[in-house]
């Protein structure tokens, strides 16, 4: 079975909200009775202005000249995920398209769902961010530059207190931009693929956020081993093309090495146990599949233990970084308007005494 790599090929991959459309739509017209070929031209006349119209419409061309289902989407390089295209293959071999296609369907919008969930979480604490660093800024640029000239008129030493506004606001007025040069370097570095290893190794390392990190990518790795399994992909591969969902690539790497160490017989829980950061739930659960003879029945038990732990996970992370982000902001401002409180006071102490 052919396995396209991530970025092989040309790097146009049809969005992820595309790709559920699409697969869900099939799935629905699938089990309504239509061949492939025609479900995919009803898709394709859904929206005529879609994106996606175009892709849709060379698959079912495809199809008509004879190609499979799964060959049509291998012809469309870097736009379909290397599980949807083994589980299509495999699920042609056996005659369950209708099937596979819908279980496809539910596996991306279960996805989805937990991306949604995730950003939705982050967006209450980055705008808290936003305010606090506005508000910081608006004092230090607008507030403290009219304070500097009353204070050198005054005649006295400024206290340390005074002088460490003064200069941090002088500081960013005449060198902010440094600050962005830094900030855009920082997150070019995070967000580029140099130094993806080191970065993600940091990610796994953090506290909290890093097991609530393994969980999330280990409940998608059980989840897509399991519909592969279901659909009679050998374990060696599945496990190779169930590694590529990994977004960490440290994760993904050590995915490609079980892959490798299970062709040569060794088992999958022993494998996982020795990479170090599976949970160690997921790893009991996948020796007790291998034991019982069930092991494609138990990773999506497995799966949805892992989910469960990532909805709880994410609920109290969401009831902790709240208070305790309102806390420390509120006395980064607080700090910053008692010092702007200190310099005004000693003005008030100079001009009473002078």
């Amino acid at each position: 079975m052919r396995i396209m790599e991530k970025g092989s090929g040309p790097t146009l991959r049809a969005t992820n909200r595309q790709i559920r459309t699409l697969l869900r739509q099939t799935a629905t017209l699938l089990e309504a009775g239509l061949t492939i070929d025609r479900a995919l031209d009803l898709v394709a006349r859904q929206d005529d202005s879609s994106p996606k119209t175009a892709l849709t419409q060379r698959l079912a061309d495809r199809i008509r000249r004879g190609s499979a289902f799964s060959e049509a989407m291998q012809l469309e390089p870097g736009r379909f995920d290397p599980l949807d295209i083994s589980i299509i293959q495999s699920a042609e071999a056996s005659g369950q398209l209708s099937g596979a296609i819908s279980r496809l369907a539910e596996h991306h919008e279960r996805r989805h769902r937990l991306a949604e969930q995730i950003r939705s979480a982050m967006i209450y604490p980055l705008i808290l961010i936003a305010m606090a660093i506005i508000a910081i800024v608006i004092l230090f640029a607008l507030v403290v530059p009219e304070l500097a000239p009353i204070i050198a008129a005054s005649g006295r030493e400024p206290s340390a207190t005074a002088r460490a506004v003064l200069a941090l606001s002088s500081f960013l007025i005449n060198h902010g931009w440094m600050l962005l040069v830094v900030v855009g370097i920082s997150m070019s570095a995070i967000l580029l693929p140099i130094g993806r290893t080191s970065r993600d190794k940091l990610v796994l390392a953090l506290p909290v956020l890093g097991p609530l990190w393994t969980r999330i990518e280990t409940e998608r790795w059980e989840r897509s081993l399991s519909i592969l399994l279901a659909h009679g992909v050998a374990l060696p591969e599945a496990v190779e093309i169930a590694a590529y969902g990994f977004s960490n690539h440290v994760m993904q790497r050590a995915g490609k090495h079980i892959a490798g160490a299970i062709g040569e017989g060794r088992g999958l829980a022993v494998l996982m146990a020795e990479c170090g950061f599976f949970p160690a739930v997921a790893i009991q659960l996948v020796r007790i599949g291998e034991e019982s003879g069930a092991l494609e029945q138990t990773l999506a038990k497995a799966a949805e233990y892992q989910a469960d732990e990532v909805n709880q996970s994410l609920t109290r992370l969401i009831g902790l970084i709240e208070p305790v982000l309102i806390l420390v902001l509120g006395v980064a401002v607080a700090g910053v308007i008692l010092a702007l409180l200190a310099t005004v006071a000693n003005l008030n102490d100079a001009m009473l005494s002078g």
